[in-house]
């Protein structure tokens, strides 16, 4: 399915300007406009094109020796020299085998061999060198352009992941800090998904079913780009548009403000009753899978207690 061209919501857009405007003052308008136009949609209702199903491929852990630290001290290090950057740019948890009631994350790497813990971090148990450690991935990032999740499954199980506000997340890695195995809640926090528990020694996949957002567009955005709308809903984005720039231009709009507003609504209701009778988050159109059990299957037909027969 194609979608709408940029270029061609700029010509439209160009088209039912005031007739001063031109160059380059004029792009940066029509670009906010199919912005503004795209984000109203998006508020509008969960289009079924703005759904996805995305992967995430789970890393099991990575073991290391060689670990020191200085009790009092948030400063460690890593006699192998194997402190790597993912370690720290992606927020790994360390483990260490002589601390049983804390994980730490590094904040900064002087070098492959020393590091510095997260603020508020510190090692409390005796000075230590050549200690046994752990590394256990529980950050990933979302997938591209995700507004909103509606459900994370992991595959191996098929169980759905509990959802939890960030605080109580916290709250569960502090009371469990060395709990492994299969992931059972997550949080959403600066646009990643945190999991928890974490793998052991076993790669993991987890299904996201999530609604995107609308893209951004500025004036450096190449013209031929397609925008995530179906070429054959163009109408209703123009109509969106002509909002934006009655919005904008005020007395100087070709199209008044009231008619813009109206033919909008009008042609938006008409593409919500189309865009609902297709597949949905649930299953198409909404539809349950029928339920088995040990029973014989009976009907009624609306004479009587019972059925005419029974189906066993």
């Amino acid at each position: 399915m194609a979608n709408v061209v940029l270029s061609d919501l700029l010509t439209f857009a160009g088209e039912i300007a005031s007739p001063d405007s031109s160059g380059a003052t004029a792009t940066r308008e029509f670009i906010y406009w199919i912005n503004a136009a795209l984000a109203r949609l998006y508020a509008e209702q969960s289009w079924n094109h703005t759904l996805g199903v995305a992967k995430i491929t789970l890393l099991p852990e990575e073991g290391g020796t060689g670990f020191g630290a200085t009790q009092g001290s948030a400063s460690v290090t890593f006699s192998g020299g194997t402190l790597w950057d993912r370690y720290v740019d992606d927020q790994w948890d360390l483990h260490s085998a002589d601390e049983a009631d804390q994980t730490f994350k590094i904040q900064t790497k002087a070098s492959v061999s020393a590091g510095t813990l997260k603020d508020g971090d510190i090692w409390i148990q005796a000075t230590l060198t050549g200690g046994v450690i752990t590394w256990r991935k529980t950050i990933y990032d979302l997938p591209e352009n995700a507004k909103e999740i509606y459900s994370i499954r992991l595959m191996q199980t098929r169980d759905e992941l509990v959802g939890v506000v960030p605080h109580k997340f916290d709250l569960y890695k502090i009371e469990q800090p060395k709990e492994v195995g299969f992931p059972r809640i997550y949080t959403l926090r600066d646009n990643k998904i945190e999991i928890w528990p974490a793998p052991t020694t076993d790669y993991y996949s987890l299904t996201v079913s999530y609604r995107k957002a609308p893209a951004r567009y500025t004036t450096a955005t190449v013209t031929t780009t397609e925008l995530d709308w179906p070429q054959e809903w163009e109408d209703l984005i123009q109509k969106a548009i002509q909002v934006e720039a009655a919005i904008t231009l005020g007395e100087d709009s070709p199209i008044p403000y009231p008619l813009a507003k109206s033919e909008f609504e009008e042609r938006l209701e008409n593409y919500k009753a189309l865009d609902s009778k297709k597949d949905t988050p649930s299953g198409p159109m909404d539809l349950n899978l029928p339920a088995a059990g040990g029973r014989r299957f009976t009907y009624d037909y609306g004479y009587g207690d019972g059925p005419l027969t029974d189906i066993t």
